[in-house]
């Protein structure tokens, strides 16, 4: 369909990594991925790709500062799009500036992922778009009942209620990795790096429909990037026990 383009997927967050992968295999296409800016880089300078989809807030060195770097390369003309949960006034505008082609909202919108694949590819996105119905699927209502109203998340994205499944097993996995990083960087008031796993919890726990754990983050997302020590100590334990309940309720579902 797309005459083997190649794309890359550059973010430091397995559930977006997987759901956007999913996402692109219903368009025909398979992608790299990259957990950093400086590994996405050396897999730029080892192959040509024809679009790659960049988060922006990330450990370390971001999606600006690794477009930056790529830019250096005379040579590089790979259209770069955006991945950013940040809706903030004029920041589409600032991201263009930067050089990136187009910007995408997370969680990303299966038509809007579309119209990006058909405009920096050239040619008929062709997707079957929608997810079977589920409705009257037994695993909606086990969801449901454990506290995940999924319907949204599917027909926004396009993923089967499996790759859901799937999005939750990551989901819990990597939480269970970041819980005692993020409350690392909390008792050392390290708010650059706290703001980074929180921002990343505020867009997984919309992605997997967890819209008050989702609220929760953003506030701690807010308040870090505000340099605002003080409620990140007073409120990091009431952020983890939300973040656990969540976790609990994904093992509810699973047993």
């Amino acid at each position: 369909m797309f005459n083997n383009a190649k794309v890359l997927i550059v973010d430091d967050n397995s559930v977006n990594i997987f759901v956007l992968a999913k996402m692109l295999e219903s368009y025909g296409l398979e992608a790299d991925f990259a957990s950093s800016g400086p590994e996405a880089v050396t897999k730029c300078q080892g192959k040509v790709y024809d679009l790659i989809f960049m988060d922006h807030m990330m450990p370390g060195q971001d999606g600006i500062e690794t477009l930056n770097i790529l830019k250096q390369d005379e040579n590089f003309k790979t259209p770069v799009v955006v991945l950013t949960g940040n809706t903030e006034e004029g920041i589409e505008d600032m991201y263009m500036k930067a050089g990136f082609v187009a910007y995408m909202k997370k969680p990303v919108n299966n038509d809007v992922l579309g119209d990006v694949i058909e405009k920096y590819l050239g040619a008929d996105s062709g997707a079957s778009g929608n997810p079977a119905p589920v409705s009257d699927n037994p695993k909606r209502d086990k969801m449901l009942a454990c506290g995940f109203d999924i319907i949204d998340t599917l027909l926004e994205t396009g993923i089967s209620i499996e790759s859901y499944e799937e999005m939750l097993t990551i989901f819990a996995e990597e939480s269970r990795e970041l819980i005692p990083e993020c409350e690392e960087y909390a008792n050392e008031l390290n708010m650059r790096e706290y703001a980074v796993i929180v921002h990343g919890l505020k867009n997984d726990a919309a992605m997997i429909s967890d819209n008050a754990l989702s609220d929760h983050a953003k506030k701690h997302e807010i308040e870090s990037k505000a340099d605002n020590k003080d409620f990140v100590m007073r409120n990091w334990h009431n952020l983890r026990k939300h973040w656990e309940k969540t976790l609990g309720r994904i093992d509810k579902y699973f047993e």
